[in-house]
């Protein structure tokens, strides 16, 4: 895959937009679960995207956990 090779010239370049991107999306997930949306997060545009990913990921997240909650609820299931 071009851009994505281990070592050459710009292998630290890589990494470091690596990191980036996963914080990211661990800040985009982070704030999904809290229910919350960072601006300034979603439109960088280095990584704006991997943000929203983790958003929407973290979004389902609540989702899901409110879901089974819910279940457990109606069947008189403890939580």
């Amino acid at each position: 895959m071009p851009g994505w090779r281990v070592g050459g010239p710009d292998a630290a370049w890589q990494i470091g937009a690596m990191d980036d991107a996963l914080h990211a999306y661990g800040s985009g997930h982070a704030d999904g679960l809290a229910g919350r949306r960072d601006a300034a997060l979603a439109e960088s545009p280095a990584t704006g995207p991997d943000y929203l990913v983790g958003l929407v990921d973290g979004q389902v997240a609540a989702f899901e956990a409110a879901l089974i909650a819910a279940v457990r609820k109606a069947l008189g299931e403890a939580p």
